[in-house]
């Protein structure tokens, strides 16, 4: 039986987790635990945060992820994701021990996919030295999460925005509701839709001058989803174009049916 790992531990509500599951089983793959898997599938590996022995203790966990597929003889695919590490409100990515781990994965890995042509500009060494072993897979879409039948438009005049997704530094959100509350005398509304750490939550509540700014901090299932894309007339993702390659969220919106507005990321040129 052909048995696939996917790391980090495969998560339900990881949208991009479970197309990359359902691609694998599409093939005959098993997703099991590591002991018995014969193919190991590494996402975000080089994502190291922390303090020196903090940062240095998940470094070595993974070194020895890496070694011991090695010697164990298990196939490695690599996903490239972003260009580098993004910033957390609690800690600060250890930047020389995630550019070790990451090039040490593509030395050793089998197969590194990248999900947008705009990887390339990033990493031009990597397609230089790598290149037999490197594959461009578009970032899957997520048009299974629609109900063709049951998607709605605005008919207000009130210009409806949104932000949705996990809310973390990188995402721009704070420069948003700073954007939002100039505005307050427009006709534009904003909802921010998603996860959210207290001190996050309590720091975008202090900033909000704007009535017009909805904060909705919990997980979205995907019935909800549709309902949330149905009240809106586009989705805005305000991203850190220096850490951000590719983003499901910006590819959930275009699969409900909605227009996006974002900053230029590798995702974004993927499209005319």
């Amino acid at each position: 039986m052909k048995n696939a790992f996917i790391y980090p531990q495969f998560e339900e509500n990881n949208e991009f987790l479970v197309s990359q599951k359902n691609a694998l089983a599409s093939v005959g793959y098993n997703i099991s635990s590591y002991k018995k898997a014969n193919l190991l599938v590494i996402n975000w590996i080089e994502n190291i945060y922390g303090y020196k022995l903090k940062s240095f203790y998940q470094f070595i966990e993974r070194l020895i992820l890496l070694i011991l597929s090695k010697i164990k003889a298990k196939k490695i695919i690599f996903y490239i994701h972003n260009i580098r590490p993004h910033r957390k409100s609690s800690s600060r990515p250890n930047i020389i021990l995630s550019k070790i781990i990451f090039y040490i994965t593509v030395i050793i890995s089998d197969a590194i996919i990248y999900l947008s042509k705009d990887t390339k500009n990033y990493f031009p060494n990597l397609f230089k030295i790598f290149k037999k072993k490197l594959f461009y897979i578009p970032h899957p879409n997520m048009i299974n999460l629609a109900d063709i039948n049951n998607i709605k438009f605005n008919k207000e005049k009130k210009l409806k925005l949104l932000f949705f997704g996990p809310i973390l530094p990188y995402k721009g959100v704070k420069t948003l509701i700073k954007v939002m509350n100039q505005l307050k005398d427009k006709d534009i509304e904003l909802t921010v839709a998603g996860t959210c750490s207290k001190e996050m939550e309590k720091e975008l509540n202090s900033l909000k001058r704007n009535h017009n700014i909805e904060f909705i901090f919990r997980y979205f299932d995907n019935y909800e989803l549709q309902e949330l894309f149905n009240k809106i007339d586009l989705a805005i993702f305000p991203l850190d174009i220096y850490s951000v390659l590719n983003s499901s969220s910006i590819i959930l919106t275009f699969s409900l049916g909605k227009t996006v507005l974002a900053s230029e990321i590798g995702t974004l040129k993927e499209y005319p």
